[in-house]
């Protein structure tokens, strides 16, 4: 234990965290502190579910969602440490008759290492078609894998990051092909009991069927208990506890009770930036989030989905660490209240206040000046997606400017025909087709290394208008989970257009791509994208007011279904149904006057 007095922090915390909980409606949270590489403090607060019968400890099992990514990156560095494979081994190694449908080549699939994948990296999608988080029918983990096949990739191997659980699916299945054992079985027998965490376990069904456990919530709906597919990308349970022991073993490079199970510099490769940019610092390891807060590097990741958001954090240089679980995936207050902890921590310990000092000295060289006409930039103009959301590029007065999601403008300085560079010194590179046409750009940012965002709106290219696109305009539904969300599809300066995509390109009749490399195809009133199942809603209101008078309580009525049905009734421009259905929710649930 560390011997540092930590009660003061303790003491805030048990009075802070019950109130964070009430203000964001949080129903169970459970904590761990780690200092000087020891669990030092772990605690509950709240419920197991909305019953109140059970109250959550420190031992109570939580659904991990993408924590448990780099537990499994863990136990792949453990397969690497005692030589049976190597990271930039190609995945069809040890699965060959893996495919892949691809723009780019027949020889994509052989060309995707285990690296791509447990860096995102691999051009897979996100979902697989057959198991994802928008349906509840259960399959094997061998339906599941196989159904990848059917998947296309978004862009070449190895061009750019897409966050993907089919590539940690795959790195679970060459697991059970490189040991001989199921997945669950590897990871209980080399990583888990090896660590002394005896209750966490990828093993779902056990825990639904034979514990005590956090059920998940969205708001105050409880999410379906369904077995979760994307067992390697997504199913650990774990405590707060047992969790702090893993952080541990990270921190001790290794180390468990002075017991070494893998070498430091083999674990310590998971924390670099893959594939990096020059100066590059922060950015995707393998299975983890490489960042720094000033000039302390802290390793993170974080869970979200099925009704739980989950976060894990530890800062090597100081040795500490914090576990935050909850069972509710609408709020923030895990990271928040994590990012928190650590800061008393260290100011009580160490006297640490942040500095706010760049992370290297900016050395922004002089570039040559470029003057283009101002014709040319108005190619550039348009919409852009970013990971923080559009971007818009627009010309004004014979400058570029970008205008970010929040309003916040800034000019894009010229150094070549296609380059530009900003006040901060990142360089901005338009990416231009065989027609002269934009397609996106990327964006170098020193440390940070370099972001894709594609186009999504041209502001002054116009398709060609077909006539029978129009018959796949309207609005599409979809489950994801307990509610039901809803997606536009409209016409817009002659494209087909869906928000949050952008424009749709046809590849074949009924088969488009989006300009991040998404699949979309219609057939029978039936829309797919990225191996999500939709359905065409036809007269919608009407079918809501019966369903008010037989089934008030079905998902389709709830709050949140029913937002999301009138923002897309909003985007296609069908003002009428907007209201209707926004005069429907509020009489369902008058609460929403308050909100």
């Amino acid at each position: 234990m560390a011997s540092f007095d930590y009660s003061s922090i303790f003491n805030e915390l048990n009075k802070s965290i019950p109130s964070q909980m009430e203000a964001n409606k949080v129903l169970g949270l459970s904590l761990s502190l780690i200092d000087d590489n020891n669990i030092i403090w772990s605690e509950g607060f709240g419920y197991t579910d909305l019953t109140k019968k059970h109250r959550v400890t420190a031992d109570t099992l939580f659904s991990l969602q993408s924590i448990s990514k780099t537990c499994t990156a863990t136990g792949f560095m453990l397969a690497v440490d005692k030589g049976l494979v190597k990271l930039d081994d190609p995945l069809k190694k040890f699965y060959p008759e893996f495919t892949i449908k691809s723009r780019f080549g027949e020889k994509e699939a052989d060309k995707i290492t285990l690296r791509h994948l447990l860096c995102h990296r691999s051009g897979l999608t996100h979902q697989a078609p057959v198991g994802n988080y928008f349906s509840n029918v259960e399959c094997s983990f061998e339906e599941h894998i196989k159904s990848i096949s059917d998947s296309w990739l978004k862009f070449p191997v190895g061009e750019r990051y897409s966050y993907s659980n089919q590539g940690f699916d795959l790195i679970g299945y060459a697991l059970q092909r490189i040991s001989g054992k199921s997945f669950i079985e590897y990871m209980k027998e080399e990583l888990l009991e090896q660590l002394g965490m005896v209750n966490s376990t990828y093993d779902q069904r056990h825990v639904k069927e034979n514990c005590v456990y956090a059920k998940g919530y969205y708001y105050e709906y409880e999410e379906p208990q369904n077995l979760i597919p994307m067992i390697p990308a997504g199913s650990l349970f774990s405590s707060a506890r047992e969790m702090a022991k893993f952080v541990t073993f990270h921190l001790n490079g290794g180390e468990v009770e002075g017991k070494k199970h893998i070498n430091k510099s083999t674990l310590e490769k998971m924390y670099e930036p893959q594939f990096p940019s020059k100066n590059q610092l922060v950015g995707h390891g393998l299975g983890i989030l490489r960042g720094y807060d000033s000039d302390v590097l802290l390793l993170h990741n974080s869970g979200g989905g099925y009704g739980y958001a989950t976060y894990h954090i530890w800062l090597p240089e100081y040795g500490v660490g914090v576990v935050v679980l909850t069972n509710q995936n609408n709020h923030g207050i895990h990271q928040s209240i994590a990012y928190d902890a650590i800061e008393k921590m260290l100011k009580l310990k160490h006297g640490y206040v942040r500095k706010l000092k760049p992370l290297i000295k900016k050395d922004i060289a002089e570039k040559p000046v470029f003057k283009p006409n101002v014709k040319t930039l108005h190619r550039f103009e348009g919409d852009y997606w970013a990971d923080y959301g559009l971007m818009q590029i627009k010309e004004l007065k014979g400058i570029l400017h970008r205008t970010l999601i929040n309003g916040k403008e800034e000019a894009l300085t010229p150094i070549s025909e296609t380059d530009f560079i900003n006040a901060e010194g990142h360089i901005f590179t338009f990416k231009i087709n065989e027609g002269g046409k934009p397609e996106g750009l990327t964006i170098f940012r020193d440390v940070y290394g370099t972001s894709y965002c594609p186009l999504h709106f041209s502001l002054h290219d116009v398709g060609s208008d077909k006539e029978n696109w129009r018959k796949y305009t309207g609005i599409y539904s979809t489950q994801m989970q307990g509610n039901v969300i809803y997606y536009s599809i409209m016409m817009k300066s002659g494209y087909l257009y869906m928000f949050r995509e952008g424009v749709l390109h046809e590849y074949e009749p009924d088969f488009f791509f989006t300009s991040e490399g998404e699949v979309v195809t219609f057939r029978d009133n039936k829309m797919n994208y990225a191996n999500i199942p939709l359905n065409k809603e036809i007269n919608q209101y009407e079918k809501l007011l019966k369903l008010k008078e037989t089934n008030p309580e079905d998902k389709m009525l709830r709050k949140y279904s029913l937002q999301s049905l009138s923002d897309a009734y909003k985007l296609i421009g069908d003002i009428e149904n907007m209201t209707k259905i926004n005069e429907l929710n509020l009489k369902l649930h008058p609460d929403l006057r308050n909100e």
